[in-house]
């Protein structure tokens, strides 16, 4: 502003986006009416209808009243709100201000000779628009009448995903998020995964017996399932299922087994110390009906699943027992004999989905073998007793794959650089599971593949079936488990833009060096072209990189019943009679000491 005439100079700039009602006062020699002017003192009252009728500015408020109401605007709106006495304003000059401001627009800034003296045409960087394109870049927009792609689905795209643009811009994105995924890492904990840790914390610390009670308590339980083994049916039926191996005493495994009687577990901790609540909060025993105290696991073969490290309470080297897995005789069904597989309930100590039976040591796993995900711990041990520790089974605990599980599994397969197999019985419940599986592990970065065994059978029955030899080639000879899901995809959905989409998620999500034979495949199952397929690839590996977990509670949910197995070529089966097998040793599992 200059220094003299300040007022005079900020005058001359504002009176130019001024309406002239509002700029200027009217004479009121005349009188000034309008077709709204004869309800105003039922608006605002005879009094202060008067004092606005005399007000040197009841002109100006007419004319942008009748402007307003040209407009659409409403009178009981306009005038709604008056200024009061007590704000020392003229109520009519007021409306004048407070109408014109809501009918004239924001204008632009000035134009023309500047009080100031700046010339006409002096740089004001505020007058430019940085968004607005470059002569270059309006060049290189496509044609208005010529599409980029054509988008052969005439279905409406429901997601509004905005356009990729040219095919080249397409393939830009495919490879920026095929260098992306070579610097995968898992994923941090979810919010569900750390509320779920606060409440165990909080829950360990209410609680009247200690996680390290519990534990040691687990320990004691362990040691007299592991001495009741021998010459029980458990140890015969593990040393069939495993084709001849025998764990007994072995100090990583540590089966074990469970007597038939009510009470003998009891008895024997009750001989320690152990009282009532302590076994109760251990998932040791349970009541009866009428309130008597007996074992949770009767006549039953006892696997231990434990947590390696130094916690309190843990025996074994370090190595703390969290509970037990305990499977029914083979003669009996669920009417006879419960539950084919019977796990520890929740405690202090243990939850069922936070950790996966592992049939083998962390020093595998550190020494790169290879981590093989089944459905159940038997299954586990056939895994790893017939590989002889180059690869390792692991089972989740009487649920389906948990986020908590597959976070865990991912650690590992990126801690040691193996990609996971995903080795799900060959049955609808386990195709199910290794889908389920495949969304789980992709988001954190992994890649994994699949054995297909022989239809109804799984890694246990493999084993019995095939021996080792028999077992080992089928992990060999494993593929991508996007490839197999792309297939069942498509042969169960060959039309319709939903279709197009599911195809090309499962395809960004397998491994970089399969997108292009994925994104043909489709193409030819839905005769697309290929530059449509590969836009929804590039729109799916886009929205992994926005938010992988998104997507994976999207595409997890079942959606048309699942494929049955197919079974593995016939030279993939070894067909060496089960007696003529020679026993495996198993001190690759872990030391047994």
């Amino acid at each position: 502003m200059p220094d003299e005439h300040a007022a005079a100079a900020l005058w001359w700039r504002i009176s130019a986006h001024l309406s002239p009602a509002v700029a200027a006062t009217t004479s009121h020699d005349l009188p000034v009416a309008s077709t709204w002017t004869d309800t105003l003192q039922d608006l605002v009252g005879a009094d202060v209808a008067a004092e606005m009728t005399g007000s040197p500015f009841w002109g100006a408020l007419v004319t942008v009243v009748d402007h307003a109401l040209a407009r659409g605007h409403t009178l009981e709106n306009l005038i709604s709100h008056i200024p009061g006495r007590e704000q020392d304003l003229d109520p009519c000059q007021g409306l004048v201000w407070r109408v014109s401001s809501l009918t004239t627009p924001p204008l632009g800034h000035d134009h023309g000779v500047d009080p100031f003296g700046r010339p006409e045409d002096a740089d004001d960087a505020s007058q430019q628009v940085p968004w607005a394109p470059t002569a270059a870049e309006i060049a290189d927009l496509p044609a208005l009448d010529e599409p980029a792609i054509d988008d052969t689905p005439d279905v409406p795209d429901p997601q509004k995903t905005p356009a990729l643009g040219e095919p080249d811009q397409v393939e830009a994105a495919i490879v920026l998020a095929a260098l992306q995924r070579e610097h995968a890492e898992p994923l941090p904990p979810s919010e569900a995964m750390i509320q779920a840790q606060v409440a165990r914390a909080i829950e360990a610390d209410l609680s009247p017996v200690t996680p390290e009670r519990i534990a040691a308590l687990n320990e004691l339980a362990a040691d007299y399932y592991q001495r009741s083994l021998p010459g029980s049916w458990a140890q015969t039926y593990l040393l069939e299922r495993l084709a001849g191996t025998d764990l007994t005493g072995h100090t990583e495994v540590r089966p074990g087994y469970a007597p038939a009687g009510w009470t003998a577990l009891i008895d024997h901790l009750g001989g320690h110390g152990a009282t009532d609540e302590e076994l109760l909060a251990a998932g040791l025993a349970t009541t009866t009906r009428d309130g008597r105290l007996i074992d949770r696991f009767r006549d039953r073969l006892i696997l231990p699943f434990t947590r390696p490290g130094t916690h309190a309470g843990a025996g074994n080297g370090g190595v703390q027992v969290l509970g037990f897995v305990a499977r029914r005789h083979p003669k009996f069904t669920d009417t006879t004999g419960g539950p084919k597989y019977l796990n520890t309930p929740d405690t202090v100590l243990f939850h069922k989905g936070a950790q996966l039976y592992t049939a083998g040591t962390e020093d595998l796993l550190r020494g790169g073998a290879v981590p093989v995900l089944v459905e159940g711990p038997l299954d586990a041990l056939a895994i790893t007793t017939a590989t002889r520790g180059r690869h390792v089974g692991l089972a989740p605990l009487g649920t389906a794959l948990t986020e908590e599980q597959a976070h865990q599994l991912a650690t590992l397969s990126h801690a040691n650089g193996a990609a996971p197999v995903v080795a799900a019985d060959a049955d609808l419940a386990g195709t199910r599971a290794a889908e389920r599986a495949y969304w789980l592990l992709t988001q954190h970065g992994l890649t994994p593949d699949a054995v297909q065994w022989q239809a109804g059978s799984d890694p246990a029955d493999t084993l019995a079936r095939t021996g080792p030899d028999g077992l080992r080639q089928a992990l060999e000879a494993t593929s991508p488990l996007s490839q197999l899901l792309l297939t069942d995809n498509l042969a169960q959905e060959v039309a319709g833009l939903e279709a197009l989409r599911r195809a090309a998620a499962v395809a960004a999500a397998g491994p970089t060096d399969g997108w292009d034979a994925g994104t043909q495949q489709v193409a030819d199952a839905m005769n697309l072209p290929l530059p449509v397929v590969r836009r929804e690839l590039a729109k799916a590996l886009r929205e992994r990189a926005h938010d992988p977990r998104a997507v994976t509670l999207a595409q997890s949910r079942p959606r048309h019943p699942a494929r049955q197995a197919v079974a593995p070529p016939p030279e993939v089966v070894s067909r060496t009679p089960a007696a003529a097998r020679t026993p495996e040793p198993t001190r690759d599992i872990g030391p047994s000491r």
